[in-house]
């Protein structure tokens, strides 16, 4: 028995054909749009400017400029070299909170300031060990008899009459050369005799560190700790010869 033409079943498979082709058609159109709405916020966002101010975790608010990771201004190369210096060769005998300094213990029965050594930490770890100890031989024992209340027998003062402008020698890389000189005060030589202090000074890029300060941390550690916030390094000191 043949079957009629019109007993055909109403839903065949070709009936679905064109169904299909247009909800493909409707999806490419979709995709398309999207993609078309997706480029026109990255187009604005690629216009928008930077902003120009963050807030740290510390409440603190602070202006900042696109950059890349190991930019460095020469003005923060040579603030943080100067700092350094200050806090390694001025040697009072007294901790910030007017307590005498006991100083650093590196063995063999050499000693140097708390400052020095807190600076330390602003040296690369392959010459830190030997550069203290460079430091606690020319460090005199006068430094640290100084009693809590009274006058010193014995204070240094480091001098720099010029820091030259920062040399940029490799990409994250800079050298600066600072002359100056040493004062060295005592009870009986008010004058000061002075010491030539001439280096030559590397610093590299390095990533800042990514937690905020501690609490409880001692003045001397907070100057060490703001120096390391620069995001610089001393990767190698050298005495400069016949400094003029």
């Amino acid at each position: 028995m043949h079957r009629l033409p019109f007993d055909r079943p109403r839903f065949h498979s070709s009936n679905f054909i064109p169904l299909t082709q247009l909800a493909v058609l409707a999806i490419a159109l979709l995709l398309l749009l999207m993609i078309f709405y997706m480029g026109t916020q990255l187009s604005a966002l690629a216009r928008k400017p930077p902003p120009s101010l963050v807030q740290l975790v510390d409440g603190q608010v602070i202006q900042v400029a696109p950059a890349l990771s190991d930019y460095r201004t020469l003005g923060v190369v040579s603030r943080v070299a100067q700092e350094w210096e200050t806090l390694t060769y001025n040697w009072s005998g007294k901790l910030p909170n007017g307590k005498t300094d006991p100083g650093i213990n590196i063995g063999e029965g050499k000693k140097v300031t708390t400052a020095t050594w807190d600076a330390a930490f602003l040296l690369s770890e392959d010459f830190r060990r030997e550069f203290l100890q460079g430091i606690a031989d020319i460090t005199p024992a006068e430094i640290f008899e100084c009693p809590d209340r009274g006058v010193c027998q014995l204070q240094t003062v480091l001098q720099i009459d010029r820091l030259l402008p920062p040399k940029q020698i490799d990409r994250g890389q800079w050298s600066i050369d600072s002359i100056g000189h040493l004062l060295a005060f005592n009870l009986s030589q008010p004058i000061g005799d002075p010491m030539p202090i001439n280096k030559r000074i590397r610093l590299k890029a390095i990533p800042p560190p990514r937690y905020p300060l501690e609490k409880g941390l001692s003045p001397l550690q907070q100057a060490a700790y703001h120096l390391r916030e620069a995001g610089l390094e001393i990767i190698l000191i050298e005495d400069i010869p016949n400094a003029a």
